[in-house]
């Protein structure tokens, strides 16, 4: 088992939060980067485990990156097959299976066990009907790494459909690359897909780099309306040197924080404006009774403070657009006045664990009951709303938010050796004595920082 981290209790907290770079967005840029005509400079990237991942995949595969403190220097290159390690990062084993297609020569393509059972077959399939040779563990879609790629130098492109109900990363890899397909793409997605924001944020730096993207309406195209289409010309790309936006992803538990405690906080250069999911906590949060201000400033950010409320409401919201918020609202709502349910979560199943699963046996463990209901959604039940409830942890009320303060037996919340659950636990032991977390060290994923960060924001 890993080390246990106890998790630090805390009464109402007041604090200023400076957040890491977004990993999803310095991971497309520099894919975009390594495709440009000429290089670029990122300011201020995550420096976390996926990012670093993608930076030694890119180098293996040819790209020469220069690595400082506070900026990378993209170099583009032409690409050469190579052995690629992408560890338990989505974007990683995804977004760079296009470019091996690229490269000249072969790829072999490794990962944890744990990642080896994330969705990646649809992909797969999409870039065998592109003409892309690519040989995996085997013939099934649970069969997949170690997988090979023969990449000839080029991708004829054309149109195709691809099922990305299990990721919208699948569409990701495709838009991001497809300017260098010879024909460009078009691509086909059936309706609905999982964490749409995350393609719209593809899409948006597709088009800043110079990318010819266009997405066609149901009208255009004759077919129904539950797909989706874009339409993807060659084009050549240059990414502008660019501060890379704060991950607002990672805010979410510090805004978590703020609510369950009965506390106050801000979070310093939160945007006016992001295609990133981790925007709606503001909204979510606002319908369980937090009171937000954003100040803005003249570069389009500002501050955001969040004033937790007396009494947390219940919410009952459609999460499919943004999964990635689910276990830290499922934190949250585990303090709520009334029963919560977090909607259309099925593909939570496929991240870096099986979230769904995880949600509801570690919130049985502090007296929750959370139920996964028609294999789509949960319904998350404080204790104090179960009726006939006994024998279950103490958890208090607000409004004032302080923790019980009386011994209690461990409570071990096991991360998955995933970084969101792992900072979902950190959320609960805010308000529940001794709860321990077996595997904090997975937020080094996203957030290496954060259990410093934690600590001080908790005192």
């Amino acid at each position: 088992m890993p080390d246990l981290w106890p998790a630090p209790l805390a009464g109402a907290v007041a604090g200023d939060i400076n957040l890491p770079a977004s990993k999803s967005a310095t991971n497309r840029l520099l894919i975009l980067g390594a495709l440009s005509e000429r290089p670029t400079t990122l300011y201020s990237p995550l420096q976390a485990e996926d990012t670093d991942l993608m930076v030694s995949a890119l180098r293996n595969l040819g790209v020469k990156i220069e690595q400082s403190d506070t900026a990378w220097k993209i170099y583009p290159a032409p690409l050469h097959g190579e052995k690629i390690y992408t560890g338990l990062a989505g974007t990683v084993m995804r977004f760079l299976l296009p470019l091996a297609a690229l490269a000249n020569g072969e790829s072999l393509f490794h990962c944890t066990e744990q990642a080896a059972r994330r969705p990646i077959y649809p992909l797969i399939t999409a870039l065998k009907d592109l003409g892309v040779e690519v040989e995996t563990a085997g013939n099934s879609p649970a069969a997949t790494f170690p997988l090979r790629i023969k990449g000839s130098g080029q991708i004829t492109g054309g149109k195709i459909q691809l099922d990305a109900a299990a990721s919208s990363q699948f569409i990701s890899a495709l838009l991001l690359a497809a300017p260098r397909f010879q024909r460009g793409l078009e691509l086909v997605a059936p309706a609905p897909l999982p964490s749409f924001p995350y393609i719209e944020m593809t899409a948006h730096m597709l088009r800043q780099a110079g990318g010819k993207i266009t997405e066609l309406h149901s009208a255009e195209i004759n077919s129904a309306a539950s797909a989706y289409h874009w339409r993807i010309a060659p084009s050549s790309l240059q990414v502008a040197a660019q501060k890379v936006e704060a991950d607002l992803s990672n805010a979410g538990p510090f805004l978590a924080g703020a609510m369950v405690s009965g506390g106050k906080v801000r979070i310093v250069n939160w945007p006016a404006h992001s295609h990133q999911p981790g925007i709606a906590y503001r909204e979510i949060f606002s319908q369980m009774g937090g009171k937000f201000s954003h100040c803005h400033c003249e570069d389009h950010s500002g501050n955001l403070i969040l004033t937790a409320p007396s009494t947390l409401k219940e919410i009952d919201v459609d999460c499919r657009a943004i999964g990635e918020l689910v276990p830290t609202l499922a934190a949250v709502c585990a303090f709520a006045a009334g029963t919560s349910y977090l909607r259309n979560i099925a593909h939570l199943r496929g991240h870096e664990s099986d979230r769904l699963a995880a949600l509801s046996s570690e919130l049985a463990k502090v007296g929750v009951k959370a139920r996964i209901v028609g294999g789509t959604d949960l319904e998350i039940t404080p204790p104090r709303s179960q009726p006939n409830a006994t024998n279950l942890p103490n958890i208090p009320s607000l409004p004032n938010g302080a923790p019980r303060d009386i011994a209690a037996p461990d409570i071990i919340i096991d991360a998955h050796n995933d970084h969101r659950l792992a900072t979902f636990g950190a959320i609960l032991g805010m308000r529940i004595a001794g709860i321990k977390i077996a595997g904090i060290a997975a937020t080094a994923k996203t957030f290496p920082d954060f259990p410093r960060q934690w600590k001080e924001f908790c005192r």
